[in-house]
C-alpha cells in the first residue's frame, strides 16, 4: 500500500514535472517582453542579467516529489522498507542530490557573464 503512494507521488509530481517544462516560465519572472509581428524583437531582461530559479518554484518542488516518489517506491516495493524508513531514504536521496546539483550549477553561475 505505501509503495502504490509513493508511485502516485512520483507519477503525479512528474506530470506537473513535464506541463511545467511545456508551458511553464520560470525563467521569465521580472522580465519584459514584447513581441511585434512586424519583424523587429524588444526584450528586456534587466540589463542581461537572468533571474536564477527560486527554491520554491514549481519546477523544483516537481522535480524533488518526482524523485522523492520513485526512490521511495524503490525503498517500499523492491527493496521491501517500511513507511519511515522508505520516506527516510527517498528524502535523504533527493536532498543530497539536491546538494550535489546546486553545487555544480553554483560553478556555472559566473560562466554566462
Amino acid at each position: 500500500m505505501i509503495s502504490m503512494l509513493f508511485a502516485v507521488i512520483g507519477l503525479f509530481s512528474g506530470i506537473i514535472l513535464v506541463g511545467s517544462f511545456i508551458f511553464g516560465h520560470d525563467h521569465d519572472v521580472g522580465a519584459d517582453h514584447d513581441h511585434d509581428f512586424g519583424g523587429d524583437h524588444d526584450h528586456d531582461h534587466g540589463g542581461g542579467q537572468s533571474s536564477p530559479v527560486s527554491i520554491f518554484s514549481v519546477k523544483v518542488i516537481a522535480m524533488f516529489l518526482t524523485g522523492f516518489g520513485g526512490t521511495g517506491w524503490l525503498a517500499s516495493s523492491y527493496y521491501g522498507l517500511g513507511p519511515a524508513a522508505a520516506t527516510l531514504w527517498g528524502t535523504s536521496s533527493e536532498l543530497t542530490g539536491f546538494v550535489f546539483g546546486s553545487r555544480q550549477l553554483y560553478g556555472y553561475r559566473y560562466s554566462y557573464n
